[in-house]
């Protein structure tokens, strides 16, 4: 089984509380660049796919690509 995509709806919420800046701790690199390019990435804190670091076998699809889990 393939991971469910990300809604648009929290994507566009995570850039908007995101201020530009990476959420890395002591991470200051800015998100998207001068041009509007997306130099950013999107991470999972629990895994989205049973082979990554910090699967949790007890979540559920909806909730790995849930605001709280990005």
């Amino acid at each position: 089984m393939s991971r469910l995509p990300l809604k648009p709806s929290v994507i566009k919420r995570l850039f908007a509380v995101s201020k530009n800046i990476c959420a890395y701790p002591d991470c200051k690199e800015r998100i998207i660049d001068d041009h509007g390019t997306v130099i950013g990435e999107i991470c999972h804190i629990e895994a989205a796919e049973k082979k990554g670091e910090r699967y949790n076998e007890s979540s559920n699809d909806e909730y790995r690509r849930s605001f709280e889990n990005l």
